[in-house]
Parts: structure tokens; C-alpha cells; sequence
């Protein structure tokens, strides 16, 4: 077993040989979503359900092949501190968002790499059967195409309930390596390509750094998306999500 699959060989231990973090979901199951959205709002509004849950996220873990600058976790290949979220535990919420009426439309799956979970075309199935729409967020690396049996077949049932969306900092190759590192930039590039010719649904969440110009940033992507045959439209706003840089003075800024 080598050096890196022997620190992720344990969900709930870290490299550390401490417990890792974790959520105790029967602690938590006691209480339920149902009472989840109650306490937090104090009343039982139907418009309140359907606003909170309308899209509810899993973090998969912190593990990711990756470490890039500028993250607000610290996702890296060393970070075993968050455990993986099991099949077992998530299978446990449907249930309770279809019981309590609870109103949500869609799945989302965050982490550190979400196809670095050992769970994840299972947990992904599982929440397709049951009729939800499912966004995935992935590099789009070698963890993703290390899986691409599993999910060919989930694209075959699924279609279009099946989200993927690829975190893609910059068109720029220089700037993307800047954060991702200097081998990150043509990984992203075949897994991109990959998921575009199977005919997967995809979108890409870039970073607009301080002074750029959104509609240049457009261009860009476009350009870059064109040159690959990635079918996207870089000025739809669903399909290529600008978000703000993050920085060391973000905490203090908005503090």
C-alpha cells in the first residue's frame, strides 16, 4: 500500500492517528431536518421549506489531489481532517426531506475532490433514484476519470438530473497554475474535454480576479472552450459562474 492510500485507508481516522472530524448523524437524525428548519426559523411556514432545502449540500470530505491558493478550506492531498461521507449516512435524508415536505429540488455534492470518496458513484445513484436533480462540483481530474464507468452508466439513466460542474480558476494556463500547480493546467483540460464529448451536462465555475473585466473573462473562456470543442456557452451565466477571488484579508474584510 503506498505512503498517500495508506493515510486515506481509515474514513474516520486522520494521518495523525486522531479521530477525524465528523458530523454524528443518529445525534443528528434525532433532531431531524424537519426540526432543523423549524428552530431555525420558529415557525412552520411552507414558504420557509421551500426556500431553505430547495437545494441541500453534502460535503464529501477535504481530501482532493490538489492544493491550490486561496481556498476556503484547506482541500489538499494531505488534509484527511473531515471524514468521507459514507452511502450509509446520506441515504438517511431523502427519507426525511420527502416526509417533512421539506421542498427541495436539488442535491448538491461539495468537498475537497468529491470522486476522491470511495462512495461516490453509489451516494450520486442513490440520489438520482430518488428523484432529485444532482449538481456535482469536481476538478475534473484523475479521481473523476478513474470513474468514468460509473458514470457513464449514471448518464445513460439520468441525463440531464445529472450536473457536473468544474472548477476551471482561469482560461489563462499561467494564472490556472498559478493556483492549481504547474501540472494542474492539462488534467482539467482532458477531463473537461472528456465530460463535453460523452454529452454530459456541464458547467464551469471560473474566478474573476480583482479588476478584471466579467465580459473579457467571457471572451476568454469562450475562446479557450471553442479551441476544445468543449460545448459551452461561456455568456450564459448558468453555464460559466464567475465567482469572486478569495484572499488572506477576506475574513477581516467582511468581519
Amino acid at each position: 500500500m503506498d505512503t498517500q492510500h495508506a493515510i486515506f485507508s481509515n474514513s474516520m481516522v486522520a494521518a495523525t492517528g486522531c479521530p477525524k472530524a465528523g458530523v454524528n448523524l443518529e445525534q443528528f437524525n434525532a433532531l431531524g431536518l424537519h426540526a432543523l428548519w423549524l428552530n431555525a426559523l420558529g415557525s412552520s411556514t411552507r414558504r420557509f421549506k421551500t426556500l431553505w432545502f430547495k437545494t441541500l449540500w453534502f460535503n464529501t470530505g477535504t481530501q482532493c489531489g490538489l492544493a491550490c491558493k486561496n481556498h476556503y478550506i484547506d482541500f489538499s492531498p494531505t488534509n484527511d481532517s473531515l471524514a468521507f461521507i459514507r452511502l450509509t449516512q446520506v441515504q438517511q435524508f431523502p427519507n426525511q426531506i420527502q416526509r417533512h415536505e421539506l421542498g427541495t429540488e436539488e442535491i448538491g455534492l461539495t468537498c475537497g475532490e468529491a470522486f476522491c470518496n470511495p462512495d461516490i458513484i453509489a451516494i450520486m445513484g442513490t440520489i438520482l433514484r430518488r428523484g432529485f436533480r444532482l449538481l456535482v462540483l469536481t476538478n475534473a481530474m484523475h479521481s473523476m476519470l478513474e470513474r468514468k464507468n460509473g458514470l457513464l452508466a449514471l448518464h445513460k439513466l439520468y441525463g440531464q438530473q445529472l450536473t457536473l460542474r468544474v472548477s476551471m480558476g482561469h482560461f489563462e494556463q499561467q494564472l490556472y497554475q498559478q493556483r492549481r500547480g504547474p501540472n494542474a493546467w492539462q488534467p482539467v483540460l482532458d477531463g473537461l474535454c472528456w465530460l463535453s464529448g460523452q454529452g454530459f451536462t456541464i458547467a464551469v465555475a471560473g474566478r474573476r480576479l480583482k479588476g478584471e473585466e466579467e465580459q473579457i473573462l467571457r471572451q476568454g473562456y469562450a475562446e479557450l472552450f471553442r479551441r476544445h470543442n468543449i460545448q459551452l456557452d461561456a455568456f450564459d451565466q448558468r453555464a460559466l459562474l464567475l465567482l469572486p477571488e478569495i484572499t488572506a484579508d477576506c475574513a477581516s474584510e467582511c468581519a
